[in-house]
């Protein structure tokens, strides 16, 4: 009876110490969890590797594209306000540091941005400002703000063909060299990565997808109020986010719940202090007024406006200062410009029905982003022109999105797995374009 019939296999076991029986060696519980913890976490590893794998080629792309900058061995322009400051280059460092965020008018910024003449410092104290290196460093910029671009898209809801093209047309567009390529423009791409890490942690952002505009982990809203004081540091032309966070949820519910405003609250506050006293510290430094009237201050945003997404459609001719515009000529130029921008205000309110929120949202976000340099309010640029690419390089994201959407979902919708390796293609040499 001891014996295992014949073409039966004998199962594994053990003698019991107590009665000599033998018993089946069963896993223990313990060894099961333990099993299947460690394939969670394996497959959870490789998951996330997986993500981040996905953003590597939009790395490159970006540093392939502004690798002939990383040659450089001297600045250009106005970069020398770095390579010249007082306060970067000030041989005892640390005073060089002081001076940067409590004596802001011991420099040549009139502004009170630390933050940016602190990473300067910073490159200053490694190797000395070499003009390569920090060009390297804008570019990095650069190339994380695109990859957070891609995330947020991705967020809520655009789905990754979308947030992909969105995310590189942003990356490679030539109207963000200007930002991008110029040393002392690294308050573009500073401020843009606070910015952009600011909204993308937002619990807003978390709540967009829920009908009652809950926040996942409402803690967040800390960390995404110290990364926007961090951006405001840096340059406070991104004090319009707070607006971004209440836009964001009525374009894809239609409704701002009371706790989407009550987050947003302390931004808005924040935002105008910092702003406020950023105005008045340059006032000092540099007392300007226009004498434009409110209407003429009206014509030349709308024209900054189709201006903008002129460049945006057709990047053609791009110069670092633009002839100034005179309000009273070129008549025709002016009231062509303020109809078609109330044209698009208006039309794409009255057809938000039918086109969706999503349109007007893009076209909101674009003229809100631009709205402290569109000539509304004094700034000193104003002297030389009333336009500047750098200007929309935040901005541009808006027109960007809703036409890297609008033709994710003509492809979806009309192509079969042919067209759609077409499109692909097409797509592909687009963004070769752009990045020639």
């Amino acid at each position: 009876m001891g014996k295992n019939r014949k073409g039966r296999k004998q199962q594994p076991s053990v003698v019991s110490a107590n009665n000599g029986k033998k018993i089946r060696d069963k896993p223990s519980r313990a060894s099961m969890r333990s099993s299947t913890s460690t394939a969670t976490t394996t497959n959870a590893a490789a998951a996330m590797i997986s993500h981040y794998c996905e953003y590597v080629p939009l790395v490159l792309a970006t540093f392939f594209a502004y690798s002939p900058t990383f040659k450089a061995k001297e600045g250009v322009w106005d970069d020398e306000i770095v390579f010249e400051s007082a306060q970067v280059t000030n041989p005892s460092t640390m005073a060089g540091l002081r001076d940067i965020w409590f004596d802001p008018l011991a420099g040549r910024e009139i502004h009170y941005w630390p933050m940016t003449y602190t990473s300067f410092w910073l490159e200053f104290v490694i190797h000395g400002l070499h003009p390569g290196l920090c060009h390297l460093t804008n570019v990095a910029l650069h190339a994380a703000n695109a990859c957070v671009v891609r995330r947020i898209l991705d967020n809520i809801g655009l789905g990754r063909q979308v947030s992909w093209l969105a995310a590189s047309i942003f990356a490679l567009h030539p109207i963000n060299v200007e930002s991008t390529a110029w040393i002392i423009e690294r308050k573009d791409t500073l401020s843009g990565i606070f910015y952009l890490s600011a909204l993308v942690t937002h619990p807003n952002m978390s709540a967009v997808a829920r009908s009652d505009g809950s926040a996942s982990n409402g803690a967040f809203i800390w960390l995404s109020l110290l990364l926007y004081v961090l951006g405001m540091l840096s340059k406070t032309s991104i004090v319009t986010l707070p607006a971004v966070l209440l836009l964001i949820p009525w374009a894809l519910r239609g409704r701002i719940t009371l706790s989407e405003a009550k987050r947003a609250a302390p931004f808005f506050f924040v935002g105008l202090l910092m702003a406020a006293y950023d105005v008045s510290l340059a006032k000092k430094q540099e007392p300007i007024h226009f004498d434009l009237t409110l209407m003429e201050r009206i014509l030349i945003a709308s024209r900054c406006v189709v201006f903008y997404l002129t460049k945006l459609a057709y990047p053609g001719v791009l110069m670092v200062i633009y002839p100034r515009w005179d309000v009273n000529e070129d008549t025709i130029v002016w009231a062509s410009c303020y109809a078609l921008v109330i044209a698009l205000l208006f039309g794409l309110f009255f057809l938000r029905e039918r086109l969706g929120r999503a349109p007007l949202a893009a076209l909101l976000f674009f003229g809100g982003t631009l709205f402290p340099v569109l000539g509304l309010i004094d700034y000193g640029f104003m002297t030389y022109a009333f336009v500047a690419e750098r200007f929309q390089y935040l901005a541009g994201l808006g027109p960007i999105t809703i036409v890297s959407a609008s033709v994710g979902r003509y492809v979806t919708k009309h192509c079969g797995s042919t067209r759609r390796v077409s499109a692909n293609a097409a797509m592909f040499a687009l963004l070769a374009y752009l990045a020639s």
